[in-house]
């Protein structure tokens, strides 16, 4: 119907009799009523205009939500392919697109959702998808999408699609997408941006995940600039609990804190966005893999905060971190870890800056673990002048952690350029395996230039490291307090090499 196109995408499906119903949206289609998609077992594919030839063509199709435009998926598959909706300021308050995750599957390709009004401050009232399970409801839109994902056929597909300032007002609502993934329920975003989000929270996504749900994002997707109003709040807020419930974030995702210009260069009037923050409990699962964060800023955590409450580990492989900032502490990685184990791969942390932790903060109890390892490295990260552990700051009371294969390298605090930690109860940190802690220095009234020790009842221990070339004012290598039971036990090749302690301080080397 090139020539005479139907006047409603609802006459157009009704006029379609086969099982894809492909629907062509002219450019600047106004929806403006609200109707209903029932067809099950069949799918619906909404796409952009083709040419005036009737070739398919790349150029996307505006479709304007106005008044009460509204879609009710009843049943059957929905995909959206090269729209741009653009909510106008009359749209009524809910979701422009509702369903139950049950009964229809929607997919959501190679879109831009965008407000019309770029007046400051105007925020999200209408979202944009609303998919809930039979036994969930939500009432109050704060995201372009909010979905309930249940059930092994329950399943959320977005790719190739920006959400451009989803700025939310609701509480603990997300800018963009608010989600809760549960019962093998499946939700899949790749290529996708979130640019200028903002919400409480999760300002680009605000995630639940329980019981066998999995979130994975994927496939070069960026968050760019996403501010939270809460001190907690970040660009990617997730929490998961359950077995098997996970989070997947893989293939160059990128958490960018500044939007560039044309040049490269930052544009700092814009603010600086966030990173992620992770909460396991109950064998909840995280897999990281190849993701990048820069320039991201955090009260604690600039670049991910991550709180450990699950027996599974939690593993980050080929992870980079860089230019980081805390308010607080951990500029790279904030980790609170209750039980279970954290392990880093291959992952970088280059010029994070903190109060302490520069590089890592993380406090350890009971059972859990903290591993690094496999050419891991933390680079030039610094904590203030009040500040310990340039590189680490570790509280260990009564868990582990462990270092091997890996550098720490130009970093500088106050106190412990390299490491700062405190060890109690029966808590143990082990550095071996050819590591080493090079050019590290604590400040002109500093100690452990290197390490800085408090070792109360617990055990650190040092095997195959090679300590070289860091300065303090007492203990230019290693600074070490030992009480009660407390042990440091140095082994095995290591060696401390050309440190030293300043004109007026004591122990170049320990």
């Amino acid at each position: 119907h090139l020539e005479w196109p139907c006047l409603t995408i609802d006459y157009a499906i009704s006029q379609n009799t086969f099982n894809v119903k492909k629907i062509g949206i002219m450019n600047e289609y106004q929806l403006n009523e609200q109707f209903e998609i029932n067809q099950g077992g069949k799918e619906v594919q909404i796409l952009n205009q083709l040419t005036d030839s009737g070739t398919f063509t790349d150029i996307k199709s505006i479709m304007y939500i106005e008044g009460v435009g509204k879609i009710q998926l009843a049943a059957g598959t929905v995909q959206f392919n090269k729209i741009i909706f653009t909510i106008n300021e009359n749209a009524t308050n809910g979701y422009v697109i509702t369903g139950t995750a049950t009964s229809t599957i929607i997919s959501i390709s190679d879109c831009i959702m965008k407000m019309q009004s770029d007046a400051e401050g105007y925020s999200i009232l209408t979202g944009l998808v609303e998919l809930t399970t039979t036994d969930d409801s939500i009432s109050q839109a704060g995201g372009g999408i909010e979905a309930t994902i249940g059930g092994s056929s329950g399943q959320l597909s977005i790719s190739n699609t920006d959400f451009i300032k989803c700025i939310s007002q609701q509480s603990y609502q997300a800018g963009a997408i608010s989600l809760i993934i549960k019962d093998q329920g499946t939700v899949s975003i790749s290529q996708t941006s979130f640019i200028q989000c903002e919400s409480d929270q999760g300002s680009g996504i605000n995630a639940q995940i329980l019981s066998g749900g999995t979130l994975t994002i994927e496939g070069t997707c960026s968050f760019i600039c996403c501010k939270a109003r809460f001190d907690s709040g970040v660009s990617l807020y997730c929490t998961i609990s359950g077995t098997n419930s996970k989070l997947i974030l893989e293939d160059q995702l990128q958490f960018e804190g500044y939007i560039k210009d044309q040049e490269g260069n930052n544009q700092i009037d814009l603010g600086q966005g966030r990173g992620a923050y992770i909460d396991t409990s109950n064998n909840g699962i995280v897999e990281v893999n190849q993701i990048l964060l820069n320039e991201c800023k955090g009260i604690n955590g600039g670049g991910i905060q991550i709180n450990c409450q699950s027996s599974s580990k939690q593993t980050f492989i080929g992870t980079q971190f860089t230019k980081c900032v805390a308010d607080q502490n951990g500029a790279g990685i904030y980790a609170f870890i209750n039980s279970g184990e954290i392990e880093l791969n291959q992952v970088i942390i280059n010029e994070c800056f903190a109060l302490d932790g520069g590089g890592i903060y993380t406090s350890i109890d009971q059972d859990g673990k903290f591993i690094i390892k496999e050419s891991s490295s933390i680079n030039n990260c610094k904590s203030t002048s009040i500040g310990s552990g340039g590189g680490i700051y570790a509280i260990i009371n009564s868990g582990q952690m462990e270092i091997s294969e890996s550098t720490i390298n130009e970093c500088l605090a106050l106190d412990g350029g390299g490491i700062y930690t405190s060890i109690d109860q029966d808590g143990k940190f082990i550095i071996k395996e050819s590591s080493s802690i090079n050019n590290c220095e604590s400040t002109s009234t500093g100690s452990g230039g290197g390490i800085y020790a408090i070792i109360n009842s617990g055990q650190m221990e040092i095997s195959e490291t090679i300590i070289k070339e860091c300065f303090a004012l007492d203990g230019g290598g290693i600074y070490t307090s030992i009480e009660l039971e407390g042990k440091f036990i140095i082994k095995e090749s290591s060696s401390i090499n050309n440190c030293k302690s300043t004109s007026t301080g004591s122990g170049g080397g320990i």
